[in-house]
């Protein structure tokens, strides 16, 4: 079996690793010590952010459909069977970075939008939380942060299958956090303002880019979430730009 971790702080997975928020996550973790399986729909964007890491950590890509089942227990084979972590008891991180988009009127969205928003913010992460929350509370150690946002907690118009993801997520991660508190694995909701990544690139409506919180300044909270110390339950974290709520 492989080795895990050539650096020794464990192995993290990153969700939506494909581009945005998920790159930058991933970047920081193979520079702080972790090995990664990288998750997301498609397999060429992985491998562009998989390429530059190599050099500093183990790296697996796996493509596919995430709200399939399949794929998450492809993820948890990975780690526990192809990487040895079954018999041991190195800390897994979950960064949950997948989700997707599409603001306007909710009376002009199509049934198949609505679906696809509430579904991959929410059920698709989850997935993940299911597959790998039994090994880590197995070993008594591991971390996961959920991409939230502020749509979960503050009614902002043409939004409301992207909000409804987005609340269903930050809730379920709230109970999650409950339910494992004094366990050692320890859920975090990172409710984000608007954030600069691709998620834009096709809206009808974006603020100025420029107001944004920077997908590497996401990147440097989900760390500073990491290195909290042990007996610190960092259950929820709202994190806005300057200028608050665009």
């Amino acid at each position: 079996m492989p080795v895990l971790a050539r650096n020794g702080r464990g192995a993290a997975v990153v969700s939506g690793a494909g581009s945005g928020i998920g790159r930058a996550v991933a970047l920081m973790l193979a520079g702080t010590g972790f090995d990664l399986v990288l998750v997301g729909r498609r397999e060429e964007m992985l491998l562009s952010t998989a390429r530059p890491l190599e050099k500093m950590a183990l790296v697996d890509c796996i493509a596919g459909d995430l709200l399939d089942p399949k794929t998450s227990e492809r993820v948890r084979d990975c780690l526990l069977y192809c990487w040895g972590l079954v018999h041991t008891t190195d800390r897994i991180v979950l960064v949950n970075s997948v989700g997707t988009a599409e603001f306007g009127p909710f009376v002009e969205t199509s049934v198949d939008s609505i679906r696809a928003q509430i579904e991959v913010n929410s059920v698709a992460p989850l997935l993940l939380c299911h597959a790998l929350l039994p090994h880590m509370l197995r070993v008594g150690g591991g971390d996961i942060v959920n991409i939230s946002s502020v749509a979960a907690l503050t009614t902002l118009a043409n939004s409301a299958a992207y909000s409804a993801g987005k609340a269903a997520l930050h809730s379920a991660s709230k109970v999650l956090a409950a339910e494992c508190r004094g366990r050692g694995v320890r859920i975090t909701s990172l409710l984000l303002g608007a954030t600069d990544t691709p998620l834009w690139d096709n809206q009808s409506f974006v603020p100025d880019r420029k107001e944004m919180i920077s997908s590497r300044s996401v990147a440097e909270t989900v760390r500073s979430i990491l290195n909290m110390p042990a007996d610190c339950y960092p259950d929820e974290l709202l994190l806005t730009p300057p200028k608050g709520v665009l």
